[in-house]
């Protein structure tokens, strides 16, 4: 189904069901985006949030930029 069938079914619908609909979208969104912390203090399990951002990390070379100097000896500065 496309956007605009969507838009569209939607228009067609009550208030009531559009409201019904919204507030299960609104669910959805928040779950998806929230973070960690704000699920009443659980802790993501540090495999699991590796699975959320191993795809960042393979393909945004910011990410990763510094893992060219894995093989360098570290000289302290200070």
């Amino acid at each position: 189904m496309t956007q605009a069938e969507i838009l569209y079914e939607f228009e067609q619908m009550s208030i009531q069901q559009q409201l019904e609909i919204l507030r299960a979208a609104l669910e959805i969104v928040e779950s998806t985006f929230k973070r960690p912390q704000d699920r009443n203090n659980e802790k993501l399990p540090l495999a699991d949030a590796a699975k959320i951002l191993l795809a960042d990390y393979e393909t945004d070379g910011e990410l990763t930029i510094f893992t060219a100097l894995d093989g360098d000896e570290i000289h302290e500065t200070w």
